[in-house]
């Protein structure tokens, strides 16, 4: 991908970044939560987090992608990714990101409930999340669902394809979809990729 192509990228994440105003706040959803008897400690310790991250940071990136089945090869492409984000710690651009399974594994973290997994996503993909960067292969169900919330709340998305993913056409078709970044083998060219729009999103931060 060429330069201009992350920077068109990061153009369309920081106007829909600068233009999320129409979901409700972490506090209100934490409130929701609580009327509906749905706030467990676990989930308190969570929203915790989400202030936490949006707190010391300028951009939080929610990492989308499988949990149930998935591989350690997998868990590995999204906590390097997540490790690339973290780098870029300039004041004013402040990256972070967030990734399910160190905190809702299915095999590492039995204790949490369908209930509290499907809340605690919500939180953090929804309403901690600036956008998400969200990995189709191997795809999952809740890949599907993350993107559909992000699509009603405006929340931009990068879909992260391998070059043998073929995306549907109702997930090609979303309004909010900020880029496609497609690697033949991501830990070679796709996080180099993950990288470079971390760096366009960090000169379009700094540049006001």
């Amino acid at each position: 991908m060429s330069e201009h192509m992350f920077e068109e990228i990061a153009q369309r994440i920081c106007v829909s970044v600068s233009a999320l105003d129409s979901r409700p706040s972490i506090d209100e959803y934490e409130q929701q939560l609580a009327r509906q008897q749905r706030l467990t400690p676990f989930c308190a310790e969570m929203f915790a987090v989400a202030r936490d991250m949006r707190a010391r940071n300028d951009l939080v990136v929610y990492v989308a992608g499988i949990l149930t089945g998935a591989t350690d090869a997998d868990k590995c492409r999204y906590e390097s990714a997540a490790k690339v984000i973290a780098q870029h710690q300039k004041p004013g651009a402040r990256m972070v990101a967030y990734v399910p399974h160190l905190n809702t594994d299915p095999k590492k973290h039995t204790h949490v409930t369908p209930e509290e997994v499907r809340d605690i996503d919500f939180l953090m993909a929804v309403l901690a999340a600036d956008v998400q960067f969200n990995f189709w292969h191997p795809v999952s169900h809740g890949n599907a669902v993350e993107a559909a919330w992000a699509e009603v709340y405006e929340v931009p998305v990068v879909h992260m394809a391998s070059k043998f993913t073929v995306l549907s056409r109702l997930i090609r078709g979303m309004h909010n979809i900020a880029g496609v970044i497609i690697y033949e083998d991501f830990m070679r060219d796709g996080i180099t990729a993950v990288d470079r729009l971390c760096c366009s999103l960090e000169a379009k931060f700094l540049a006001g």
